[in-house]
């Protein structure tokens, strides 16, 4: 059996990420090739798979939660996962994750932000982009100059500054909480 391939998508909010993730599944649809989507349970804000600008993903997507943490199992005949907002997992589950499922011939597309609002990492995909065959790093657009935009920066009271044990890094607030931005931008 031949290994899967394990794909990351990363980069900032607005940047493009779960469009192409949306990207893959559609073009697996027209392989007829079986596929999941992943996503974390604690996301919902929305119940279905869409952007930041409302586009909806494949009009019937097996979105599929992860019950058994050690044993993430998939439907049979399974040959890609796609998993949507990768930086929300567990930071040594999500990694190990992708092991197995690539190891079982799988293939496997995950995107997620590389950062907080803070610039601090999100390790999980980190850990991610240390086993990954290809790691896509996109950009949005600058809302202050219209530079590239590798950043996030929190622009709402919704979003507090993160504590010293780390529970404030991950807040599910939306998209007008945020705004992309440049590395010049970031401080203003």
């Amino acid at each position: 059996m031949t290994a899967g391939r394990l794909v990351l998508i990363t980069g900032g909010m607005f940047a493009g990420k779960t469009t192409r993730l949306q990207w893959y599944a559609e073009r697996a649809h027209r392989a007829n090739r079986a596929f999941v989507v992943v996503r974390p349970g604690c996301d919902t804000r929305t119940a279905h798979w869409s952007t930041h600008g409302g586009t909806i993903g494949h009009s019937k997507p097996a979105v599929h939660n992860i019950q058994d943490r050690n044993r993430p199992r998939v439907p049979r005949g399974t040959t890609l996962v796609i998993v949507d907002e990768g930086q929300f997992f567990d930071d040594d589950l999500l990694w190990r994750w992708c092991e197995h499922w690539t190891l079982q011939g799988i293939d496997v597309v995950v995107g997620g932000l590389d950062m907080d609002a803070w610039g601090a990492p999100f390790e999980a995909i980190a850990k991610v982009a240390a086993c990954a065959s290809v790691v896509e790093k996109v950009t949005a657009i600058c809302a202050r100059c219209g530079a590239d935009a590798t950043r996030t920066k929190a622009i709402s009271g919704d979003v507090e500054e993160p504590c010293d044990d780390g529970t404030s890094r991950i807040r599910l607030v939306g998209p007008e909480s945020y705004e992309a931005r440049c590395r010049s931008c970031l401080v203003l």
